[in-house]
């Protein structure tokens, strides 16, 4: 394109081009928006008459420039919404598989729970909070938080007798969820990494990327805070409902205490100096605070983990798609 094809500059306007004109050079030095250029003026729409007009002519410069375009009149404008609407219906369909797929692994992980050695029967460990947590982050909370209901909903449709404990993970999980988003968002949006690299800079250091340290320091305050409500979930909502629904089985609160204090002296067996800090475990919420709460903070920091990860992994594959 030589310079006589070129619009006439007009430092008052907006970009500096011809009104109704928007970024003008660099539409004409893309190809792919010349080829969805052609496409929409090649359009059956009444509205691109006079677009198809100015782009029949020698040169799209003769458009009459004294003027200012309708948007329903300006190709370039026509095109870029156009990409808009469909890079908005790519997003949608891309959260769309991300949102069923994570559904589907959030179930398949809560089906497989294992139980952890040297700790009472009742207690199993799963990390389906890991799919909950990384869509909240790559997508939106929302979904998170419907995937954890979702999953409690299909978890009690195929094992009715994992009922006790269902409202309480449900209620454990949206709160880690939530507590790890915000925290996630306070950091990013409080100049942390600015202010380190500044810090850095003064020092004579090179620039570093705080993602990962944003992203586990987040993940840990919302491990924490699931670790002490789960105290709470587990002394007035599972070990009660476990004494109303299988108090035929002999589930009573002296069971579960006894279960306690068999798992704590076959691991003092193997871990002696315990003894020495913990000297035994005398009442149920004292084996809640020595199993359940250290076992959730390592349960839901490794789902953060696990989490931080995914969210590198898929930024970088949005990125490049």
């Amino acid at each position: 394109m030589n310079r006589m094809d070129r619009p006439p500059h007009n430092p008052k306007s907006r970009n500096g081009n011809i009104n109704g004109v928007r970024r003008y050079d660099n539409y004409l030095r893309d190809d792919e928006f010349k080829q969805l250029r052609e496409q929409v003026l090649n359009a059956d729409n009444p509205e691109n008459d006079k677009a198809k007009s100015a782009a029949s002519r020698s040169s799209l410069a003769s458009i009459a420039f004294d003027k200012e375009l309708k948007d329903s009149e300006n190709p370039y404008i026509l095109a870029e919404n156009e990409t808009k609407r469909k890079n908005r219906r790519s997003y949608l369909l891309v959260n769309v598989i991300v949102f069923f797929l994570c559904l589907t692994l959030s179930v398949f992980l809560n089906l497989f729970s294992r139980r952890i050695p040297l700790t009472p029967k009742f207690i199993s460990i799963e990390i389906s909070a890991f799919p909950e947590l990384f869509t909240a982050l790559a997508v939106n909370p929302v979904c998170g938080i419907a995937i954890a209901l979702l999953k409690s909903i299909i978890i009690y449709i195929l094992k009715p007798l994992s009922m006790p404990n269902i409202p309480a993970k449900l209620i454990v999980d949206i709160v880690f969820i939530l507590v790890t988003r915000a925290a996630y968002k306070r950091f990013t949006r409080s100049g942390f990494e600015d202010k380190r690299n500044e810090r850095r800079e003064n020092k004579m250091k090179p620039e570093k990327d705080y993602y990962w340290s944003i992203g586990l320091l987040s993940g840990l305050i919302g491990s924490a805070a699931a670790s002490v409500l789960s105290f709470f979930t587990v002394k007035l909502i599972v070990l009660p409902s476990l004494y109303n629904s299988f108090a035929n089985y002999g589930y009573s609160e002296a069971s579960v205490l006894r279960s306690y204090q068999g798992a704590f002296n076959t691991l003092i067996g193997y871990l002696p100096f315990i003894k020495k800090i913990i000297p035994a475990v005398n009442s149920v919420s004292a084996g809640i605070i020595i199993y359940n709460m250290p076992l959730n903070l390592v349960k839901y920091f490794f789902c953060a983990v696990l989490s931080v990860v995914a969210c590198e992994i898929y930024n970088d594959i949005i990125k490049k798609h």
